[in-house]
């Protein structure tokens, strides 16, 4: 008799383990579930970064374009200043890069809101202004201005528990232009 007690007591004990197991499972599934909804994804930080590149490569494609555009010799001011107005109308009607650098913008810690202000000036003006950009005899220095983009990151189930999260980031970039034959080469030697 005395066997018979052990074994019993240890098969309840088999039976507890395996419950306590199994309930610890299924609360870990349930959590997991939850957890989706509460937690917000990197793929908007992912989108913005992939867009930048894409307006980084179409920004040198128009430079380039824009440079063999103008009819003066490269090394004169003459030359930056149709080249700047060349690259400044080729964006004006590039609506993906205007898209891109207006939406979600922020200037000097102010986000813009499109249309309460004179886009074409800004691009002009404070993107692209004059005072990024010099020649020489040799090359070309032409700079894209600091501006940057604000988000507000939400979970996709607002209705548990939510952490919102801010998202900012400024970009600026320099492109080095060289005359190298009858063609251009186009470096870009600064980046925020």
């Amino acid at each position: 008799m005395k066997n018979k007690r052990g074994q019993i007591f240890s098969g309840i004990l088999v039976l507890i383990t395996v419950a306590m197991c199994l309930l610890s499972i299924g609360i870990y599934l349930e959590q997991q579930r939850g957890v989706q909804s509460s937690l917000v994804s990197p793929l908007v930080v992912l989108e913005v970064r992939d867009n930048l590149t894409v307006f980084e490569m179409r920004e040198k494609e128009l430079i380039l374009s824009s440079l063999d555009s103008v009819d003066v010799d490269f090394g004169s001011d003459e030359f930056l200043d149709e080249f700047r107005d060349e690259f400044v109308s080729g964006l004006k009607q590039d609506s993906k890069m205007k898209d891109f650098i207006f939406s979600d913008l922020v200037w000097k810690g102010d986000k813009l809101k499109r249309g309460s202000f004179n886009e074409d000036a800004f691009l002009g003006n404070v993107v692209y202004g004059s005072a990024l950009s010099s020649i020489d005899s040799s090359k070309i220095t032409f700079g894209r201005g600091k501006i940057g983009k604000a988000l507000e990151l939400r979970a996709l189930n607002v209705s548990q528990v939510n952490f919102a999260v801010d998202f900012s980031f400024d970009f600026d970039r320099e492109y080095l232009i060289r005359k190298v034959g009858r063609g251009y080469v186009v470096e870009a030697v600064k980046n925020a």
